[in-house]
């Protein structure tokens, strides 16, 4: 495991809080682990710098962020004194969250060999330098990543990072009320006087006072302009607050949201609590529809287009249709399982050189392994070293992969680090012997991984299969494979020609 744990992410009124809620939420994990975490930021926010220190992380201030020089060097020594102060014994890693970081500064990380994560949400530039790329929303699939070959990549929700204290809400059960009367409206740590005022007139046209309103407005509201505009309009059932220090509680006493299509949404759908979003921000483009798609939240398009009486008609359709706020709040609570902090910080331990415990990773393989096995498959190097080198088509892969799961006479199994297929081992019948087949992520190889997946897995192939023997048979110039075989205790067993290659045959005894 990295010996430390760098974050560069900045925040203030132009930005919001975002990335660093989310970078928050990574470094209370890594703290879990015993792991010291250290930030490095341009926050002037005193509430949000205090929060950072309280919760024990080290604070080193930005003046001057990326593009200026300044930044790169700063963080650069940082990582370099925190490695000096641990003797060079465990790497340091930095993680990287923000919009105006561009290649050239991951590519200095990099080339400094220090491991870099990468957190994005809208593929912003050209190329990522970066050992990790995590994008946890939930159009993220959509978007055609320029990285490393090397480049391990989290994308979709079952990354996305919620804070510690969403954890003690992971069993919880929401009731939906017949009427839901409780309603919070948040936009993020950005300012969006227009927005917020749409919503306070939306609220005086719906005119509902058994409704209870907690709207957040953002510290920037210093002159309380908000309070007087719903003052003005007699919303006395709105609650106006500039923020809130327990948000999980705050969403679990809501029965709706109404917020941006931002990190919110995605707290409040691990939180079961049905949701109108609206984009606010470019970054957000796309979220609010797939959202919507998934009908885990009602989309109402940008903030420049809302109407208040457009809005106000929604917000009173959606307050009385129960059924529809139900299944938002089902679909919300498969969306996001709360354990995407857990699952990256799993496979950054992988990457930063800890010990992987395979026999507690390794299952069997199952139909949701089927895209990420046809990736895997059509690795580069996995075809270079495959008796056939022709790029194997999509359809092609999934009709033989739903064969496998199907034949008895076949044993599959997937490595599986932190919702990660990193690795492949399978067991094919054929006779009295069974041949065994292996792959392994770019990122993962020259580890002895392969060598640890077929010592967790060949007695129960021996057994389920019913055989005598595993055969495996590789190429003369596949070194690596041919180690593995030799150290999983496989006996060399011949030499024959497959497709024209020279070929080499291990075989080991079931006994």
């Amino acid at each position: 495991m990295a010996g430390q744990v760098v974050i560069r992410a900045d925040a203030d009124s132009r930005i919001g809080i975002g990335h660093m809620m989310r970078c928050m939420a990574l470094a209370q994990a890594f703290k879990e682990k015993g792991i010291r975490v250290t930030f490095i930021s341009r926050c002037p926010e005193d509430r949000l710098r205090n929060s950072i220190t309280r919760g024990g992380f080290g604070f080193i201030p930005v003046e001057r962020p990326f593009p200026e020089p300044a930044d790169l060097v700063l963080t650069l020594n940082t990582l370099k004194e925190l490695e000096g102060s641990n003797g060079g014994r465990e790497p340091v890693c930095l993680i990287l969250d923000g919009y105006h970081f561009q290649p050239d500064y991951h590519r200095a990380i990099r080339n400094e060999g220090f491991l870099l994560i990468v957190i994005d949400d809208m593929a912003h530039v050209d190329y990522y330098h970066t050992d990790i790329l995590i994008n946890y929303n939930v159009h993220a699939l959509w978007f055609k990543y320029a990285c490393d070959k090397d480049t391990l990549k989290l994308l979709g929700t079952e990354y996305t990072l919620l804070r510690n204290d969403f954890s003690r809400f992971r069993d919880w059960n929401r009731h939906i009320p017949e009427k839901a009367k409780n309603i919070v409206i948040t936009f993020g740590g950005s300012e969006k006087r227009d927005l917020t005022r749409k919503v306070l007139e939306a609220f005086k046209r719906i005119g509902d006072e058994d409704l209870n309103v907690i709207a957040l407005t953002g510290e920037e509201d210093v002159r309380g302009d908000f309070s007087q505009m719903a003052g003005d309009m007699s919303l006395s059932h709105v609650k106006l607050l500039p923020y809130v220090d327990d948000m999980p509680s705050l969403l679990s006493w809501a029965d709706l949201a109404v917020s941006a299509c931002g990190v919110t949404s995605l707290e409040a759908a691990f939180m079961g609590l049905p949701s109108i979003v609206i984009t606010v921000e470019k970054n957000q483009e796309g979220i609010g529809e797939r959202l919507q798609d998934l009908r885990v939240a009602q989309h109402l398009g940008e903030m420049e287009d809302i109407d208040p009486e457009f809005l106000a008609g929604s917000i009173c359709d959606l307050i009385r249709n129960q059924a529809c706020r139900r299944e938002m709040s089902e679909n919300g609570r498969k969306l996001v399982d709360g354990k995407g902090s857990e699952r990256v910080c799993t496979l950054i331990h992988s990457l930063g050189g800890g010990e992987i415990d395979v026999e507690k990773h390794i299952r069997m393989a199952d139909n949701k392994d089927c895209l990420p096995l046809w990736r895997l498959a059509n690795d580069r190097g996995v075809r270079q070293n495959s008796f056939s080198s022709d790029p194997i088509p999509l359809k092609t892969h999934t009709l033989w992969f739903e064969n496998r799961l199907k034949s008895l006479d076949d044993l599959f199994f997937v490595l599986d680090i932190g919702g990660q297929i990193c690795g492949q081992i399978r067991y094919s019948k054929e006779g009295d012997e069974a041949s065994v087949h292996f792959s392994l992520a770019p990122v993962f190889r020259g580890r002895g991984l392969a060598r640890k997946m077929i010592v967790c897995t060949w007695k129960k192939a021996c057994i389920q299969l019913g055989i005598k023997n595993i055969k495996g048979v590789v190429k003369e110039s596949n070194v690596p494979s041919i180690r593995t075989f030799r150290n999983a205790g496989f006996i060399r067993d011949g030499r024959i020609y497959v497709s024209g290659e020279a070929s080499m045959v291990f075989r080991k005894a079931c006994q």
